[in-house]
């Protein structure tokens, strides 16, 4: 997964050809194996939320693969489509061992201390983590995965915030911050500044905790420009 992330591959090709072993390369899965695309695509962003095996057999129903179509179930010999959700679960833990090892270790985090850090230490607090609830304790395990993740990504893009705010060339470009929507800072600037503006603003993003601070993969930044936001991007 971090060396996908890091030659900037397209990480749901990626995992739907490890997953399924594909007689392709991985550029031509999402021509030749749309479907098993859209599980791999479903699977990278739903286990985020601690997606369960009922919850993805829905989610790509919803999305127009229908796991209790007889195709699915012939090809793997059970009787209903939340068994072929639950292989595929099965299967992406399989070939991303790190993240079922991540999340394990997020749990047992969680119900030993009460709470999960982010990635610059900032807490999230789960009271009810070891309650006799276990509807409770299944959405607070949930938090702890996503908390970490999530809260990671807020860390970055608040950081990455900061350091535009702060930067006093910026300001002096007329180059100022407006708004953020989810992981992109949009700013307003006059059109013959724009190039040193981004060169500055892509500084910050791709390094929000400063060049000393080495995440395990490198930040990429992409700058779309336009007359207004649906434009720009």
């Amino acid at each position: 997964m971090l060396a996908t992330f890091s030659s900037g591959g397209d990480m749901h090709n990626a995992t739907a050809k490890l997953m399924f072993d594909l007689d392709c390369p991985v550029e031509e899965v999402k021509n030749k194996y749309p479907d098993l695309r859209k599980v791999s695509k479903t699977l990278n962003f739903g286990l985020l939320y601690g997606m369960g095996t009922y919850r993805l057999f829905e989610t790509l129903k919803k999305s127009g693969v229908d796991l209790s179509e007889e195709k699915y179930l012939k090809q793997y010999k059970v009787k209903k489509g939340e068994d072929v959700a639950q292989i595929y679960l099965d299967k992406y833990f399989e070939t991303y061992e790190g993240v079922a090892r991540f999340m394990k270790n997020q749990k047992r985090f969680a119900h030993k201390n009460g709470y999960v850090y982010s990635l610059t230490g900032r807490k999230r607090r789960l009271e009810n983590i070891n309650s006799n609830d276990y509807k409770m304790v299944a959405y607070e395990e949930r938090l702890s995965v996503n908390s970490a993740i999530q809260g990671s990504a807020g860390d970055i893009a608040i950081n990455a915030q900061l350091k535009c705010g702060n930067d006093e060339e910026l300001k002096e470009l007329d180059c100022h911050m407006i708004m953020q929507v989810h992981d992109e800072i949009v700013f307003t600037c006059p059109e013959e500044n724009l190039i040193p503006a981004i060169d500055i603003i892509t500084e910050h993003m791709e390094n929000p905790f400063g060049k000393s601070v080495k995440l395990n993969v490198d930040l990429v930044a992409n700058a779309g420009i336009g007359r207004s936001y649906e434009e720009a991007k």
